[in-house]
């Protein structure tokens, strides 16, 4: 199978070629481990001038530097490359404006088409834009595959819009940087306290992932669990809480092999996240690789999280609510309790639930 993947080269705050981060790097790595053809088109809305990934590794990935190309220039650049490739598939992901272009290139190349919401687009930047809701509609109506991250966001867009065919691909974890690591030896390296009771979050940062509510939550705890601190690392430093009795050890952005560590520093790791449109429809990359560090987890009932802790209903505490989230930090301290290695969400093992789709799509095509 010959696939084209268009997509952003900067998402999440992370750079597709530099940190080789998420589903938009390794889905295509594996299928392309799995014997299949891939070709990865990355536009690059930053200032950036056009590049290939270095060194021999599939697919091979192709920065697009927007600005300098300018919307003509880019598109024709991008039926150039798509028309050589001459896929079977072309798979789009990053928001509304990408599944329209791959829509399109593959109407061009008499492609089948798949579209990977693996995020609300109508709630990005580009939603706010006249006639992109409209746009994503018919994008997603006119997708051979409609390719979702969640369960729950998956449901809602069955329930509201026509698709053909559909999937759950969700965010998973690698199992050679997310695996146990010897606590002293991670607190070390970014000169933590050795001693005491350290609480973790990485990610993104703000009100809708409430960081706020996980730092009221530990002051509510400052008093009964001595040597008490939070370890927090990503983006932007201007979320971060701090002026508390608590204890703020911020990193700011680390790469992936940096937050494993991380993670495996902390007696406990939290996803404190608000009920929000867009909370719900996520499924973030950390439920997986905070499971597989065998590490013990507070988590809000948001999203994919009450799935992924469906087995520690003890785990889980209303979102918004830091009381609540308080009890659960302080259980899971006293006594910690921990969800199975969700294997099934090694990214080796999603890529191939994508490859089965793909391959049962180009199969109708073909009957």
């Amino acid at each position: 199978m010959r696939y084209v993947l268009v997509t952003k080269r900067y998402y999440t705050n992370r750079d597709l070629i530099a940190d080789r981060f998420g589903r938009l790097h390794h889905l295509p790595a594996h299928l392309s481990r799995h014997g299949h053809d891939g070709l990865v088109l990355a536009l690059d809305y930053r200032r950036g001038a056009d590049a290939i990934a270095a060194g021999d590794t599939a697919p091979k990935v192709r920065s697009l530097a927007v600005r300098r190309l300018g919307p003509l220039g880019t598109w024709r650049t991008l039926c150039r490359a798509v028309r050589a490739h001459a896929p079977h598939v072309v798979i789009a992901s990053g928001d509304t404006p990408l599944g329209a272009a791959g829509r399109r290139l593959a109407r061009l190349t008499g492609a089948a088409f798949a579209f990977d919401v693996y995020d609300d687009y109508r709630t990005f930047a580009s939603a706010r834009l006249p006639g992109m809701k409209r746009l994503f509609r018919r994008t997603l109506a006119a997708a051979d595959l409609a390719i979702f991250a969640s369960d729950a966001f998956a449901g809602e867009m069955r329930t509201a819009h026509p698709l053909r065919r559909w999937a759950v691909v969700p965010n998973g974890y690698d199992p050679a940087v997310f695996r146990p690591q010897p606590r002293a030896a991670c607190r070390a390296a970014f000169g933590l306290p050795e001693c005491g009771v350290l609480i973790g979050y990485f990610g993104s940062l703000g009100w809708e992932r409430g960081t706020d509510v996980l730092m009221a939550a530990a002051e509510r705890l400052a008093g009964e669990i001595p040597g008490l601190a939070l370890v927090l690392a990503g983006h932007p430093a201007a979320a971060v809480p701090g002026g508390g009795r608590v204890p703020v050890h911020f990193l700011g952005s680390v790469d992936q092999q940096a937050v494993a560590q991380l993670i495996g520093a902390c007696d406990l790791v939290s996803i404190p996240y608000r009920q929000t449109a867009y909370t719900q429809a996520t499924q973030a990359c950390k439920i997986a690789e905070y499971l597989a560090c065998r590490v013990p987890v507070a988590a809000t009932r948001v999203g994919q999280a009450t799935t992924a802790l469906a087995d520690i209903p003890q785990a889980l505490c209303r979102p918004d609510d830091a009381d609540d989230l308080a009890r659960v930090l302080k259980a899971q301290i006293a006594a910690p309790v921990l969800a199975p290695v969700p294997t099934e969400l090694a990214w080796e093992t999603l890529a191939g639930r994508l490859e089965t789709e793909l391959e049962g799509v180009l199969a109708s095509r073909r009957s």
